[in-house]
């Protein structure tokens, strides 16, 4: 198999978290990935503990990366604070966050904001992760639903369906589609608040909008 072969093999694994695999094949493949390479290289090495939730590899990889001296990318920090997300690290998530505030040259976008409000949602901290989609927006950076959703989970988790609503409301007033997880975030919402009836109902919304319920909102509402 050629180079970009054991590449595009390497990428598949790590979508899918597969750590030690991909491990394996960055060794094969390390002395022969071009310098133009390089950086994609190592950024999907981060895929792989991103996915696997491992933020202690992640970190194992950005230490190669500067010792490689290679140019740092919004992408890379994405995938430390992706990593940090899954598992609700909210601290470690916002370290990696103003590190790529910091470096020279480089600027978070929508992708990296909802990374961290994320994190925030995920360590029930619905008031920071508000802030921070306040404050991406305060930059014109226009949201997008999934970051909307964040902050609607973050709340929800909580059982704080008055604001999980609110923001919902928000996401539709800004002329974006509320997703299945949307509406899903907010039947969790009303489920731990121990609404089932409301639960009923935004499960009935969700189904007349053509929107397909996942079993997570089914379960939260008759759970």
């Amino acid at each position: 198999q050629s180079v970009q072969q054991r590449f595009d093999e390497m990428d598949k694994l790590a979508a899918g978290g597969r750590i030690v695999q991909v491990e394996e094949i960055a060794q094969e493949l390390r002395p022969k990935v071009p310098s133009s390479m390089k950086r994609m290289f190592e950024n999907t090495r981060l895929k792989a503990y991103a996915n696997a939730g491992d933020t202690k590899g992640a970190l194992k990889v950005y230490k190669d990366i500067k010792k490689q001296r290679l140019n740092p990318n919004e992408r890379m920090f994405g995938k430390l604070m992706e990593a940090a997300a899954k598992f609700g690290k909210s601290k470690l998530a916002a370290k990696w966050f103003d590190e790529l505030c910091s470096t020279p040259g480089l600027k978070p976008d929508v992708v990296e904001y909802t990374l961290i409000i994320d994190a925030y949602a995920k360590a029930e901290s619905p008031a920071a992760a508000a802030a921070f989609f306040e404050q991406m927006t305060s930059k014109k950076i226009r949201p997008t639903e999934i970051a909307y959703t964040a902050v609607i989970d973050a709340y929800a988790r909580l059982g704080k369906w008055q604001s999980s609503v609110e923001w919902f409301d928000k996401l539709a007033r800004h002329g974006l589609v509320p997703n299945v997880r949307s509406y899903g975030a907010v039947i969790n919402s009303f489920a731990k608040a121990g609404d089932s009836e409301s639960a009923a109902n935004w499960l009935e919304k969700m189904e007349l909008q053509k929107c397909r319920p996942e079993t997570v909102a089914y379960s939260t509402e008759i759970g």
